[in-house]
């Protein structure tokens, strides 16, 4: 109960910001536009957000690939009296 209502204060707030401010809704759009958009564009967003996830997983996949693969390497280096004992 306590999150809907920061939720439902914290987007009055924005409304209000926006009443008080009169900036041009281009800049500082209030809720409702931001709503309308998001159900307008939905079908691209998704989309969008399906390429963005795979990226995030490739990313990271690689990342984690290469890490391990760096980690093999420094844990094997030759120290000062030859490479360590778990090699």
């Amino acid at each position: 109960m306590r999150g809907l209502i920061a939720v439902l204060v914290a987007l009055s707030v924005w409304q209000g910001v926006v009443w008080a401010s009169g900036v041009p809704p281009f800049i500082l759009p209030g809720p409702a536009r931001v709503a309308h958009a998001l159900m307008d564009h939905a079908a691209m967003l998704a989309v969008n957000a399906r390429f963005t996830l795979a990226n995030l997983a490739a990313g990271l996949a690689l990342g984690w690939r290469l890490g391990s693969g760096r980690r093999s390497i420094w844990r094997c280096r030759p120290r000062r009296g030859g490479c360590c004992d778990r090699c």
